[in-house]
């Protein structure tokens, strides 16, 4: 996806330990990359597409697959995190008649 007229988004969640930081990152990464307006209605008529993970050198990568399996397959919570992570992808964010628009987004856990 070109970086071109991408609004790029960063979000880090910080928090106390043990309040669900991982789970919560986890849940946003699936709900944008599943998204499904049957089940969770963003607004009438907008859309996600177009995902695409990119992958950063500068940080450990967010193990989404890995905790996302803990969470469904296994019923557990996803493993403790000591260390910085970050998950960066794209995404087409379409919304009624007004046009697409481009996102990058970063996710970092703390």
């Amino acid at each position: 996806m070109s970086v071109f007229n991408t609004s790029r988004r960063r979000i880090a969640v910080t928090g106390l330990r043990n309040t669900g930081k991982t789970v919560f990152i986890t849940s946003m990464i699936d709900q944008l990359k599943n998204h499904n307006n049957a089940v969770f209605n963003l607004e009438r008529g907008c859309t996600i597409s177009g995902w695409e993970e990119k992958i950063s050198s500068k940080h450990d990568r967010f193990p989404y697959e890995e905790y996302r399996g803990q969470m469904t397959l296994n019923g557990n919570w996803p493993k403790k995190t000591f260390n910085l992570s970050s998950y960066n992808c794209y995404f087409k964010f379409k919304k009624g008649t007004l046009g697409t628009k481009k996102y990058n987004l970063e996710l970092r856990d703390f």
